[in-house]
C-alpha cells in the first residue's frame, strides 16, 4: 500500500463547515470522553439526522456493534466502511484496468444499458465488467461534519479514502438527472433534495483539491476499472499473489462449477467451428484436379487431421484440471474455515455470523 504524507489531526479538516453539512449526528453521551465538536457545531434544524447501522462485520467473519456515542466505535465503523486498502497494494498497476480520468455520470451509464449493482464495500466502487458496474451507496454520516472530526480526520488512511470516495460521487451526480438515477438504485438518501445536493456539491468540489489530488487516496486517481483486469493483477501482483488468491482472484463471480466453465471455455465452441470450416475445405481442396496430387497440400492436410483430433481431448482435459484445482482449492477453504470456526466457537457465538461470500 502507499505511504499517505503524515500530517498532524489538527491539519485535516472536513471538506465542509459544521453549517453546510447535510446530516449532523447526536452529541456524544460519555462523560468520561467530551465531544469537541460540540464546541463549534452550530444548533441547525435543517440538518438530517445521521442514522448509523446497529452492527457491522468484518473480512474475520465476526460481527460488531457500532455504538454512535462512542468515538471509537464510530471510528471503527467507517475506517472498515471506507477501506481501499486491499486495492491500493497494487496501485501502481491499476493503469492495466482502466485510464486516469473521471468516472462517467451516472446518466451516462443509463445510455450505456449497465445494470448497477450496489454493493457496501469501497474497494469494490467503480468495478465494471460486461454490462454492470458496481457501486457504493454514498453513506449518510459523510455528509456530517461531526462523523469526520470524531472518526475520519483523526486517521490519515481513513482521511485520504473518505475525500477520496466522496470526490467519486462529484463525478456520478452533476446532474438533476444523475442526481434522480442515483435516488432510484439507493445510492443517495431520498430524503435529500437536487438543491441541497447541488449547493453541497459546489461547496466541497474546491475543498478536495480534486485537480492535484491532494490528500486523496491513490485509488480515486482512477475512475472505472475492469474487474477481470483487476483480477488477473491481483492474482500475479507480487504484493498479493499467494494459490488461493491466483484461484479466486480479487473477487469471486463464480457460484457454481458450471458457470466457470461457461465463461471461460466458451471459446471452444468458436474453436470447434473454425476446425470444422477448415476441415470441410480441405475435404473439397483435396477433390480438385489442382491439389489432389500437391504433396505439399496432403501433408498440411494429414497435419490439420491429426491436430482436430487431438485439439478436444487436450481442452477437454485442460478444463478437467482446472475444475480439479479449483474444487481443491475451494476444498481447503472450507476446511480452513472450519478450523477457525471450531477454534473460536468458545470465544463468540457462531450462530451471529453473517452469510460467506
Amino acid at each position: 500500500m502507499p505511504s499517505h504524507p503524515s500530517k498532524s489531526e489538527a491539519d485535516r479538516h472536513a471538506p465542509f463547515a459544521p453549517t453546510q453539512e447535510l446530516f449532523s449526528l447526536p452529541p456524544l453521551q460519555s462523560p468520561v470522553e467530551p465531544d469537541v465538536s460540540e464546541h463549534f457545531h452550530p444548533t441547525k434544524t435543517s440538518a438530517l439526522k445521521v442514522v448509523l447501522p446497529a452492527i457491522f462485520w468484518k473480512d474475520d467473519q465476526t460481527l460488531h456493534l457500532i455504538d454512535a456515542s462512542q468515538r471509537d466505535s464510530i471510528r471503527d465503523f467507517v475506517s472498515f466502511d471506507l477501506s481501499v486498502d486491499r486495492i491500493e497494494k497494487f496501485y501502481k498497476h491499476l493503469w492495466l484496468a482502466g485510464l486516469p480520468q473521471l468516472a462517467r455520470p451516472l446518466h451516462y451509464h443509463r445510455m450505456l444499458h449497465r445494470k448497477i449493482i450496489v454493493t457496501e464495500r469501497a474497494d469494490l466502487h467503480l468495478l465494471w465488467q460486461d454490462d454492470w458496474i458496481f457501486i457504493k451507496p454514498l453513506p449518510d454520516y459523510i455528509m456530517s461534519h461531526g462523523v469526520w472530526s470524531r472518526a475520519i480526520q483523526q486517521n490519515q488512511t481513513t482521511f485520504n479514502s473518505a475525500r477520496g470516495f466522496l470526490l467519486s460521487y462529484l463525478w456520478l451526480i452533476n446532474r438533476e438527472s444523475d442526481f434522480a438515477v442515483a435516488q432510484s438504485e439507493k445510492l443517495i438518501s431520498n430524503q435529500l433534495k437536487w438543491e441541497q445536493w447541488r449547493l453541497f456539491s459546489a461547496t466541497i468540489a474546491p475543498n478536495l483539491a480534486f485537480e492535484a489530488f491532494k490528500d486523496i487516496s491513490p485509488r480515486y486517481r482512477y475512475g472505472e476499472l475492469r474487474l477481470n483486469r483487476i483480477n488477473w493483477i491481483y492474482r500475479l501482483c507480487s504484493k498479493t499473489r499467494n494459490l488461493q488468491r491466483f484461484a479466486r482472484g480479487y473477487f469471486y463471480t463464480y457460484r457454481r462449477y458450471t458457470t466457470f466453465l461457461q465463461r471461460n471455455f466458451a471459446w471452444v465452441l468458436t474453436a470447434i467451428a473454425y476446425v470444422a470450416i477448415m476441415l470441410s475445405a480441405m475435404q473439397v481442396g483435396l477433390g480438385t484436379i489442382q491439389l489432389k496430387e500437391n504433396k505439399k497440400f496432403n501433408r498440411v492436410s494429414y497435419g490439420f487431421t491429426v491436430f482436430s483430433l487431438v485439439l478436444p481431448l487436450a481442452i477437454f482435459l485442460i478444463a478437467a484440471l482446472v475444475l480439479l484445482f479449483l474444487i481443491l482449492i475451494n476444498f481447503i477453504y472450507l476446511l480452513h474455515r472450519r478450523k477457525s470456526a471450531e477454534l473460536s466457537s468458545s470465544d463468540r457465538d457462531i450462530s451471529l455470523r453473517p452469510y460467506a461470500h
